[in-house]
């Protein structure tokens, strides 16, 4: 950790150990010093939240980070805090948990766990580690998926009282089975059913408190479609060839865990259409000869140049491409809280209509756009001197680079989504992408 990111931690713990209740799940012995995880898990009173939040925000607004990215589950609510007045960003990842719940129902309520808090040598309320063992165990189960070797290691070597409130409380008997199934196999069920889970388990919420179960069943799937929903993260890179927009996208994939917070999976990437449909000169050719695969890669303007006609519906079915793409493969990605990256989009079309063979008005080309294609968060036009740009790829001459360059120019005048960057140097420009990237899936706090 930076000592930017260190100082502003040790404050924040500083002020949740004089005000709040809380536990730190996951026993983090470094913490508050350092923090070996993407994320800081903390379990807190749900009628405590919105103190929390607001006491929260106010630490790290002191420490310079500004801005914050959120996300909400159910029963867990995510905070990516990001410090951009340096050359390079800082960032801290915050996920407040209020109970022990998931997928609609809930398995243990704050007060059946807060009690098994112990200290960790720095002061930090962590849970003991038997109650960690377990806690991790069941959260794995619960979500579909199996224990990673270290921590059924550690579930084996610190087994829990099975007189334990704990285990006794349980609200799913299949729950349980998987657990003892761990315990004495000394390994991990063949296969997890998770609806069975969920089902007993909202059987005995509903048992409990019928109202409050069903209230949160619904608050569940209200939150999962409010996301697919949102296209805050939504982001396309464009230029000409040469221009550095792969170089770009592949380095904030090496920076996606130290930055972003996140694992390089959470960045969803496609080129230039979601592509459910196929080119349409494949739906003619079985298969392309060597030269003309040649020729695609190497000369991308050499395809026969279609009539209006024919260059209007070919358009349209790539506009629907987009249209359907979206709805069928970007809107679950979207759910899953997916960065989605692509690099180019529909606007080739509009400003480098050779590569596509296509001959069709700019105006029609945008209409088409503006009628049927999902419109994205953010347009970066990564810029670069035609020159420079043919000197990395030769595809292109210098003369349609620049041509490109100057259509990418109009478009910005045009959009107000659309921002360059120049690329001179690569660091800088990289970073100022960054930046703008962070801007563009963020909020500023407001304290």
């Amino acid at each position: 950790m930076h000592i930017i990111e260190k100082d502003c931690l040790i404050d924040f713990f500083k002020m949740i150990n004089k005000k709040f209740e809380y536990v730190v799940m996951r026993n983090a012995d470094e913490l508050p010093f350092d923090n070996f995880s993407n994320d800081v898990d903390i379990l807190i009173d749900e009628t405590k939240y919105p103190l929390f939040d607001n006491e929260m925000k106010k630490i790290f607004f002191e420490h310079g980070f500004e801005r914050v990215e959120r996300t909400s589950f159910h029963g867990i609510e995510c905070y990516t805090f990001y410090n951009i007045k340096n050359e390079r960003p800082y960032s801290l990842k915050i996920d407040l948990f209020f109970n022990i719940e998931g997928g609609g129902v809930r398995y243990y309520e704050f007060r059946d766990v807060i009690q098994y808090q112990v200290l960790n040598n720095n002061g930090i309320r962590v849970f003991d580690l038997k109650t960690e063992s377990y806690l991790t165990a069941l959260k794995t189960l619960v979500a579909g998926g199996k224990l990673k070797n270290k921590y059924l290691e550690r579930y084996l070597a610190n087994p829990i009282n099975p007189s334990s409130d704990l285990i006794a409380n349980c609200p799913s008997d299949t729950l349980n089975e998987y657990l003892k199934y761990i315990y004495f196999n000394r390994s991990n069920p063949q296969s997890i059913n998770r609806k069975r889970i969920i089902f007993e388990t909202f059987k005995q919420n509903f048992k409990n408190s019928a109202v409050n179960s069903i209230k949160r069943l619904i608050h569940h799937y209200r939150l999962e479609l409010s996301r697919m929903f949102n296209k805050q993260y939504f982001i396309v890179l464009v230029g000409p060839d040469g221009s550095g927009k792969t170089s770009v996208i592949n380095r904030l994939l090496d920076d996606s865990k130290i930055i972003l917070r996140s694992i390089p999976d959470r960045i969803a990437t496609f080129h230039h259409r979601p592509h459910l449909f196929r080119n349409i000169s494949d739906l003619f050719k079985k298969e392309l000869s060597e030269k003309e695969i040649d020729e695609r890669t190497f000369n991308p303007h050499s395809g026969k140049v279609s009539s209006k006609f024919i260059s209007f519906f070919k358009l349209l079915y790539y506009s629907i491409d987009y249209r359907l793409g979206y709805i069928i493969k970007i809107m679950p990605l979207q759910r899953e809280n997916k960065f989605i990256i692509f690099d180019r989009y529909f606007f080739d079309f509009i400003v480098d209509q050779k590569r596509s063979a296509l001959k069709i008005s700019e105006k029609t080309a945008l209409s088409i756009y503006e009628f049927i294609v999902p419109k994205p968060n953010k347009v970066f036009f990564i810029k670069v001197d035609p020159e420079e740009a043919h000197a990395r790829k030769k595809e292109l001459p210098v003369d349609v680079i620049d041509e490109i360059n100057s259509n990418y120019d109009r478009l910005t005048e045009k959009f107000n989504y659309f921002q360059i960057i120049p690329n001179k140097e690569f660091e800088k420009s990289y970073h100022e992408f960054l930046k703008n990237f962070i801007m563009v899936i963020t909020e500023k706090i407001k304290v």
